[in-house]
């Protein structure tokens, strides 16, 4: 007899992926008796496309880090004992926003002490732009920036020098950064989009601002510059 095929899925198609890779992805997921899913806003979409298929939803749940010494993390990032530090964290593609978030960095007033710590790999052509965007002169000193691929022994170190953790997602189905932020005890500034505004509760574990909207974002990010803010 058939085996039933039961697949985790993270995202229904690739976020940029041409109509060959998306009708590719809807024939295999069409083959499959069930789903689990880590987002209500995946579940929707897999009950659109496939009736009657069972959908499972389970939220990824924080990962538990292991003692880090966040001065010592600090230190070699170049950080000052007064910065405010949050960090957009993984593979860098355009539906994430980075660019919009540069632009709400830029923003913030002289005085908020924010410093984006921006670590991971731009995706394609996305890797010139950003750099010579952090090199203009509005965004100096205001970015700690590593547009590569991040080994896993040294991600701790990004996580442990953060303050808060920042997504700024034009659209989203899920963020496994975001579980492993909150596992740090990091709190969260996102866009209220997807998966993401099913993790970010509003007051509670961090601040929703609309997608592609850099000044709202700025406001955000001044406001997690609050230490009582960020505390509660």
């Amino acid at each position: 007899s058939e085996v039933p095929v039961v697949a985790v899925v993270h995202n229904p198609t690739d976020h940029d992926g041409n109509w060959r890779a998306r009708s590719i992805s809807k024939m295999t997921l069409g083959r499959c008796k069930g789903f689990l899913c880590h987002a209500r806003h995946v579940a929707g979409i897999l009950e659109h496309q496939f009736p009657g298929t069972a959908v499972v939803v389970h939220p990824l749940p924080p990962e538990s880090p292991g003692p880090q010494d966040r001065e010592a993390a600090r230190a070699r990032l170049g950080l000052a004992r007064d910065t405010v530090a949050v960090l957009c964290f993984g593979l860098i593609r355009p539906y994430k926003g980075v660019d919009v978030l540069l632009e709400a960095v830029a923003r913030l007033p002289v005085g908020v002490p924010i410093v984006l710590l921006l670590a991971g790999e731009p995706w394609g052509e996305l890797a010139a732009r950003l750099r010579a965007r952090v090199a203009r002169t509005d965004l100096a000193g205001r970015v700690v920036a590593r547009l590569e691929w991040v080994p896993e022994a040294e991600v701790p170190t990004w996580f442990a020098a953060a303050d808060a953790a920042v997504l700024p997602y034009r659209n989203a189905t899920g963020s496994a950064v975001a579980a492993q932020a909150l596992g740090w005890g990091l709190p969260l500034v996102g866009s209220a989009v997807g998966g993401i505004a099913e993790v970010v509760e509003e007051g509670v574990n961090g601040l929703l601002v609309p997608p592609e909207d850099p000044e709202a974002l700025a406001g955000a990010l001044a406001r997690i510059a609050d230490e009582s803010l960020r505390a509660r």
